[in-house]
């Protein structure tokens, strides 16, 4: 009943805009319509009341039935104002490869900041933890950790790690074959090629520091060996299963050990092989690239010392070098040109880093024992070492992406060293609040950076 009188209310509405538009004269009840418009909104108000309708008829003055859905007329809008829209997207595209570069930073910080707090068991205050465990759930990209499958079944640790790491490999695996098939295809498939290789690229981002720590959390065991205790060990992270029992060590055989070989060491080299193979052009290309900074250096020094013939024939040596780079650079191959994305040319390498770094920070101290001091001591040791490095080579194309990065490490930093506050004055509502605020400001330097 309450549909048919929102139809009857709408049929009356269209009747009188039709005989409006007939006698040349708008509606009573709107100033200055137009039908179109009105017909769109009432469409709109279809979609959210009923459902959606089709298309429905009415009947003007003369009794010829006019027809026009909802969708038609929104078709009609968009090709009326194609020329704007396109240009919007165009800006949005723009704006969102700009900001690539810096969302990568952003991902990798957070990334690695949840890590290091499963990794050291760091107590973290409540309200911290919630919004770390809220922003980490979608860059680790974790369904298994989301998807409550233990309500319907009994899942052991292992069964939610091969979940975990096997359905990014299969797709990655899906979408290199489709590149591969593409590419043979010859131009007409470029498109196709560069959009599987970017998901792909992409995906083995997001999954490869949590994959890694997961497999490398596998190997923990603590053997319960106090005073009265028989000696057993049991894994860390489920203590259902011993870690002397044929399940644990088929498990760490047969799946763990292959996916460690996949994953923490696999990614990196597989970077690296992409590297090798194209090693004599990148080589080139760093040499143009390092020559064209010694050129750009010494007609400054040209400049100062007032011998501007000689200044102005070193800048253009500088371009010229600097042209030779960028043209090797883009005859690369797509996969090589995605991995070297932000970085300077003579830097083209450090994606591989990068990689290792994680690793190191997040994936080899979960085999020493959790809180230990001497587990956080070799962590703050990591952060150090890899700060000097981004630190030493600036790797970073644009200086505003270093500035971010460097905050990035620093806050990483941080987060570790303040492990001994928390431990010294857990559930402390000021650190809560102090680590909170500091969590999004890499997010707002990033965002004031770029405007």
């Amino acid at each position: 009943a309450k549909r048919e009188s929102i139809l009857k209310q709408e049929v009356i509405l269209l009747q009188e805009i039709n005989k409006q538009d007939a006698m040349g004269a708008p509606p009573k009840e709107h100033s200055k319509p137009e039908g179109a418009k009105w017909k769109i909104l009432i469409g709109m108000y279809q979609i959210i009341t009923l459902g959606g309708v089709g298309k429905k008829e009415t009947r003007g003055p003369g009794g010829q039935a006019g027809q026009e859905s909802f969708f038609a007329a929104m078709k009609k809008l968009v090709l009326k104002n194609k020329a704007r829209i396109m240009k919007g997207l165009k800006y949005a595209k723009a704006k969102f490869d700009k900001m690539a570069v810096k969302n990568k930073i952003l991902v990798s910080l957070f990334q690695i900041l949840n890590g290091i707090g499963m990794t050291f068991s760091i107590s973290y205050p409540p309200f911290y933890k919630e919004m770390l465990g809220s922003v980490s759930g979608i860059v680790d990209l974790n369904i298994a950790g989301t998807v409550p499958l233990g309500c319907l079944v009994v899942l052991r640790f292992a069964h939610t790690l091969m979940f975990r790491t096997v359905w990014p490999l299969s797709i990655i695996a899906m979408l290199m074959t489709m590149a591969t098939v593409a590419g043979k295809a010859g131009e007409s498939a470029k498109g196709l090629v560069a959009l599987c290789t970017n998901f792909a690229f992409l995906l083995i981002f997001l999954v490869y520091p949590g994959c890694s720590q997961a497999l490398f959390t596998y190997l923990n065991c603590d053997t319960l060996d106090s005073s009265g205790e028989d000696g057993t060990a049991f894994m860390r992270v489920d203590l259902a299963v011993d870690c002397a029992k044929s399940f644990y060590n088929n498990w760490l055989y047969f799946f763990v050990f292959p996916m460690i070989l996949i994953y923490p060491v696999g990614v990196p080299s597989f970077y690296a092989f992409i590297f090798y193979q194209n090693r004599h052009p990148l080589r080139a290309m760093q040499r143009a690239a390092k020559r064209s900074i010694a050129e750009a250096k010494r007609a400054t020094l040209l400049l100062k010392q007032g011998r501007l013939k000689e200044a102005e024939a070193m800048d253009k040596a500088s371009e010229a070098s600097n042209e030779t780079a960028e043209t090797i650079k883009d005859g690369l191959p797509a996969m090589a040109k995605k991995l070297m994305g932000g970085y300077k040319m003579e830097c083209y390498w450090f994606e591989v880093f990068e990689c290792i770094r994680k690793i190191l920070l997040i994936g080899i101290p979960v085999l020493f024992q959790p809180g230990s001091m001497y587990q956080l001591v070799l962590g703050l040791m990591i952060c150090f070492v890899t700060f000097g490095m981004y630190a030493a080579f600036s790797p970073f194309e644009d200086s505003s992406d270093q500035l971010l990065s460097n905050i990035a490490q620093i806050h990483t930093f941080f987060a570790m060293a303040v492990t001994i506050l928390i431990n010294a004055y857990p559930n402390n509502l000021f650190i809560d609040y102090l680590l909170s605020g500091l969590m999004f400001m890499p997010v707002i330097i990033a965002f004031l950076l770029e405007s």
